[in-house]
């Protein structure tokens, strides 16, 4: 049968909703959210000195003015994001508290002024939905216009006639395409046409800030505007790039000729944004600037790799990206499944919810995931294991399913047998572009030998073993009701010791590859089907030049078989 709906019950099925907000609304009540691109990622140690400032920026916001609050964030925000050329105008520059509310009043603009504008397409934001409200007339225009600067400018000839407005947003979500991505020309190209052809250009600059995390600049796109002489609304946003609890501000900026009809709608909307809400804001950004936006783009960097290692094979595929964002594109590869069914899979089976086919005409082959996330938490979301009433799809599925460890693996690259050295060094060496999952018992019983240890011992082995657990990016799983059951009642795990328990019904739950060097559990003839053999031994050195530095130093501790003994 070729449909996921095989394992829905549709009974209590979710019901359809109307736009995208109403499916992140319900994913925020689940376990488990990659529908939205919120950022809910952990604060680094610098961001947690500005949160232990707050009260030092509350007062700083009770003792100035507003306008010196304004200013201090437009200027950080735009100097940041190399939008010189704005600040020229820095008082026209108008500040609200969500992208959303920039989007309203764009779009009261348009419906005021019997606009009709081309929506970029997919658009997987509220862009669709707010213009829909406000009764704007809409046409999509497809994303494949906009990929070469020699002929973006003829394709609007023919693809934008009738139309008052061109909409895009850039980088685009959730695609990450970009008129920016080979350089500005592309860009200037389409300022052009919609000089030449009296089009208001709205561009949404939401996710620009991914162009830094990119490692590369933006392009001055205020001065190339202004330089052309389009017709312009720009908006940009920090809701999709700090974590900051959704404390966040927009901006919204206008050509000069449409100026002060803007300004009115704006004032219509709201008086001001906090100022404390500001201060914090700016405080995100100037630590960014001096931190050169590592403490965003480390994240995103093993989120991506752990969202591709999780979920790409022979169900999903990433679709690449010119810009990469906090948004992940999956093609579904088997013909007869359709986003829709996957997302209703996902949340029936463990309260994972992922954005499906939502935009102005998104393929229903294609769903998105964001992993601007809790990534210690969240990384269990990217693989949904499958349970043997599912098993039809685990065959389609399995390269969602990283491999199990356990301790004895862990503790076997210091084992003082070269042959269980070898096999454990191997494979972290095969593993460390794609990762390996413990569970947290596995991770106390290594803690346990190593405590066991001199302190002159655990001086020299924790780096490595602190840096290999992040930057291998270590999943580390708890127990399910369904695993403590099975560890409790399965009489084919009778006589094992709790720990290996856990650990058994851990892997048959999930039904996941399982490496071990302990006799114990690879005699155990239920995990047989599981149990994976161990390659080649690898070819020195294993790691990467500055942890294999640290794994030679950490090679003074020496694991035995009898260091095992009284943590089980």
């Amino acid at each position: 049968m070729n449909s996921l709906y095989a394992g829905i019950d549709t009974l209590n099925a979710a019901p359809v909703l109307d736009d995208i907000t109403q499916h992140e609304i319900s994913a925020l009540k689940t376990r488990f959210n990659l529908a939205d691109a919120h950022t809910h990622q952990d604060q680094s140690d610098t961001q947690r000195m500005i949160v232990a400032s707050l009260p030092e920026l509350w007062y700083q916001a009770q003792n100035q003015t507003q306008y010196q609050s304004e200013q201090a964030f437009i200027h950080a925000f735009f100097t940041f994001h190399g939008q010189h050329h704005a600040l020229k105008r820095h008082d026209e520059i108008y500040l609200v508290y969500a992208a959303s509310i920039a989007m309203h009043i764009t779009a009261t603009y348009l419906r005021k002024q019997n606009m009709s504008v081309g929506l970029i397409e997919p658009c997987f934001d509220n862009l669709h939905d707010l213009l829909k409200h406000m009764e704007v007339p809409m046409s999509a225009l497809d994303e494949s216009l906009f990929t070469s600067s020699t002929e973006v400018y003829a394709n609007l000839q023919k693809a934008a006639i009738g139309l008052d407005a061109i909409f895009l947003v850039d980088p685009n979500n959730p695609t990450g395409s970009s008129l920016f991505a080979d350089g500005p020309d592309t860009f200037v190209e389409v300022a052009r046409y919609c000089r030449d052809y009296n089009k208001l250009l709205i561009l949404d600059f939401c996710f620009a800030s991914f162009f830094k995390a990119a490692g590369r600049e933006r392009v001055d796109a205020y001065a190339i505007l202004d330089d052309i002489g389009t017709q312009y609304l720009v908006m940009e946003d920090t809701g999709k790039t700090w974590p900051l609890q959704d404390t966040k501000c927009a901006t919204l900026m206008a050509s000069q000729d449409i100026n002060a009809d803007i300004y009115s709608i704006v004032t219509s909307v709201l008086l001001n944004v906090s100022p404390f809400i500001l201060n914090v804001v700016t405080r995100y950004i100037e630590d960014s600037k001096d931190d050169d936006f590592n403490s965003v783009r480390s994240v995103l960097d093993v989120n991506r790799r752990m969202a591709r290692a999780g979920l790409e094979g022979r169900f999903l595929q990433y679709v690449e990206p010119m810009i990469d964002t906090s948004v992940a594109w999956f093609e579904i590869l088997p013909t007869g499944i359709n986003a829709d069914e996957l997302q209703a899979y996902l949340l029936q089976w463990d309260g994972t919810y992922c954005r499906a086919n939502i935009s102005t005409g998104a393929s229903p082959k294609k769903a998105s995931v964001t992993y601007v996330w809790r990534w210690h938490a969240n990384r269990k979301n990217l693989r949904p294991p499958f349970r043997s009433s599912q098993r039809p799809w685990r065959t389609s599925m399995s390269d969602f399913d990283l491999p199990m460890i356990d301790a004895t693996v862990f503790m076997g690259m210091h084992h003082a047998d070269p042959g269980v050295r070898e096999k454990s060094l191997g494979l972290f060496s095969r593993f460390y572009e794609s990762s390996v999952q413990m569970n947290f018992a596995q991770i106390g019983i290594c803690d346990a030998i190593i405590w066991k240890k001199s302190r002159a011992l655990q001086d020299v082995y924790y780096p490595f073993m602190d840096v290999l657990h992040t930057d291998m990016a270590i999943q580390r799983q708890g127990c399910s009701e369904h695993i403590l059951q099975r560890a409790a009642t399965d009489t084919l795990l009778k006589g094992l010791p709790v720990e290996k328990k856990l650990l058994a019904a851990q892997v048959l739950e999930q039904e996941i590859p399982f490496y071990t060097h302990d006799p114990e559990l690879l005699r155990l003839h239920v995990l047989q089907p599981f149990l994976q053999p161990f390659e080649s031994p690898v070819r020195q050195p294993a790691f990467p030049e500055m942890l294999q530095r640290l794994y030679d130093q950490s090679s003074a501790m020496v694991i035995r078989n009898e260091d095992f003994e009284h943590v089980w």
